[in-house]
């Protein structure tokens, strides 16, 4: 019942012009600000736990390692290596580093994806593996990706080669949202990777 009557309250207070006396507005804060004292939120409308919105990295990072696993790529000990040294940089402050191995642990999966597409899928043998670029093209060739999922991919994976800070972001800020870049482009990399499998490696 509270839930409800706040649902209701808020949204009416946030409409009120901010020159009336005793502004709502300033009320609805303080009652959103003592919600979240109390582990909620208040999102789209609605009472919500504080936790809906957040991310455990922690979590994120067992689990895109466990999916990786689950597929079995040959060079699983290369990408858990990049993996590790990429949070072992970044703990010891080697930004750079950090940035670097997430890009490789990026490269790495897709390596290791790659091969078992053809060991499983008799998909055409990758034929430039030392190159990066166009094997990324290659998996939209394939029928992984469509041609703006292989650009995007293409553009994330520009980011992490950016050897150095980015402009107006700190160095230790550019490695962290260099992580979180490779985390979260290797996780969709990989469930979309379980999906082509299961549609016997057949294009989406």
């Amino acid at each position: 019942m509270l839930a409800l009557m706040i649902q209701v309250v808020i949204p009416e207070a946030e409409s009120f012009a901010p020159h009336v006396e005793q502004h709502p507005k300033v009320l609805s804060d303080e009652l959103i600000a003592s919600l979240k004292e109390d582990g909620f939120d208040f999102i789209g409308g609605k009472v919500v736990s504080a936790g809906i919105k957040a991310v455990d990295l922690v979590k994120e990072d067992e689990y895109i390692i466990g999916l990786i696993r689950s597929i079995k790529p040959a060079n699983m000990d290369e990408i858990q290596h990049h993996h590790d040294e990429s949070d072992k940089a970044s703990a010891n402050g080697g930004w750079g580093a950090a940035s670097s191995e997430a890009r490789n642990f990026l490269v790495g999966t897709l390596r290791g994806l790659r091969d078992v597409a053809t060991l499983r899928g008799k998909v055409p043998t990758y034929k430039q593996p030392e190159k990066d670029g166009p094997l990324i093209e290659d998996f939209k060739s394939v029928g992984l990706f469509t041609e703006e999922e292989k650009n995007a991919v293409m553009h994330v994976w520009v980011l992490l080669s950016h050897s150095g800070p980015h402009v107006g972001i700190k160095e230790e800020d550019s490695a962290r949202l260099s992580r979180l870049l490779a985390i979260g482009m290797t996780e969709w990399i990989a469930l979309k990777f379980v999906q082509w499998e299961m549609n016997g490696f057949k294009p989406f």
